[in-house]
């Protein structure tokens, strides 16, 4: 697994490519937790399901509420 993200920053200065990150740290509370648990759960299942079809995902497509990140998930064998 391979960690990849934007500073607001780089958003702000348009920066179109993402740095690698070393390290990912949540600031949430546990039904949030709970919420992105299920998302990713969901994910897996769906790769599962169909790996060759199946390419990315945003957490805020399926639930608006959790963060004001956007968590996105890439199936690697879309690479």
């Amino acid at each position: 697994m391979e960690i990849y993200g934007y500073t607001n920053e780089q958003v702000a200065a348009g920066v179109d490519k993402p740095s690698s990150l070393s390290e990912v740290t949540l600031v949430s509370n546990a039904d949030d937790l709970r919420e992105i648990a299920k998302f990713l759960n969901s994910i897996a299942d769906q790769i599962d399901e169909d790996s060759d079809g199946f390419e990315h995902e945003h957490l805020s497509n399926t639930n608006e509420t959790v963060s004001k990140t956007n968590i996105i998930v890439f199936n690697e064998a879309a690479l």
